[in-house]
């Protein structure tokens, strides 16, 4: 079972999480309205931890390989929201023990055609 948001942040001994604007600008253009930043810390702590391959299996193709190749790992959260799949981007910050919230990612057409050309692309395997 994955891990959540919180016990992520307790795990890793965070002192410090930020929230990007980017990610923030993100996350009300797929909610379609304006999110405080106490709400937004809270979806962050009570989502789920998603794994690289989760994240292949919804059609998402994050550049997590590349981002670790150079020595800056991201972690991906499902913020749980009843209406909308919403995934936070979260990587180290500038300062020991600080994480960041750098973007938003959200299920749209380019994530749909990946997930279908991989089942096709299994179909034709098998």
């Amino acid at each position: 079972m994955a891990i959540t948001g919180d016990r992520f942040l307790r795990i890793s001994k965070t002192t410090f999480l930020a929230i990007s604007r980017h990610a923030l600008d993100r996350l009300e253009e797929f909610l379609g309205a304006a999110v405080r930043l106490e709400e937004a810390f809270v979806f962050c702590r009570e989502a789920n931890q998603l794994t690289y391959a989760e994240m292949l299996q919804r059609g998402y193709r994050p550049a997590y390989r590349q981002r670790k190749q150079v020595g800056t790992p991201s972690w991906y959260f499902d913020l749980r929201h009843p209406a909308r799949e919403l995934i936070a981007v979260i990587a180290p910050g500038e300062y020991e023990g600080e994480y960041e919230w750098v973007t938003t990612y959200a299920h749209n057409n380019r994530n749909e055609s990946n997930l279908l050309y991989g089942i096709e692309k299994v179909m034709r395997a098998a």
